[in-house]
């Protein structure tokens, strides 16, 4: 994934994916999202199942759509979802 945050834009890409790019004024809300989910593993034949929580931060934009970035992609841009909350916020004032 990569990211660049402009004062007046944004631009996003995911893997194998085109750029996208929307502006900083269709930008309505920015929050970070809890779920529980079920993990479940097989291990030595027996089936292991734990409930975990996955964060995730959501962009939505004016024309409904919502971009979700999760734990995993955050971590590949070497931050957490909740400092890039943090990073939004800083450069949207959202």
């Amino acid at each position: 994934m990569a990211l660049e945050l402009h004062p007046q834009s944004l631009r996003y890409r995911f893997p194998f994916c085109p750029w996208q790019m929307r502006p900083a004024s269709d930008l309505q809300r920015i929050w970070v999202e809890s779920t529980p989910v079920e993990v479940r593993v097989r291990t030595d034949g027996a089936m292991i199942s734990q409930m975990v929580t996955r964060v995730m931060l959501l962009l939505e934009f004016s024309n409904n759509v919502r971009l979700v970035v999760d734990q995993e992609r955050a971590m590949q841009l070497d931050t957490s979802v909740e400092q890039l909350r943090e990073i939004f916020k800083q450069v949207y004032g959202k």
